[in-house]
């Protein structure tokens, strides 16, 4: 059995979809329940963050950017 190329694209775009819609659907139930009492939105943790590439820079020196950062190879999917 061969899957068409436009078939998978066209699941491919549908599911994204479905996947944008249900995230919205779940933002919107969750508006509505903190709206009616029902829920609410409060800390739940704390979390430790380190400084970004440009304020990393700002405290430490280009130099020690250089020394501490590392290079990793972003994938995606392309359709071709």
């Amino acid at each position: 059995m061969t899957i068409e190329r436009n078939d998978l694209l066209a699941q491919h775009d549908h599911l994204k979809a479905e996947a944008k819609r249900i995230s919205k659907a779940i933002a919107a139930i969750e508006a509505d329940a903190i709206e009616a009492g029902y829920a609410e939105k409060r800390a739940d943790y704390q979390r430790e963050s380190a400084p970004n590439k440009a304020n990393f820079i700002d405290l430490f020196g280009q130099e020690a950017w250089d020394a501490a950062k590392t290079i990793t190879t972003i994938r995606k999917f392309f359709w071709i």
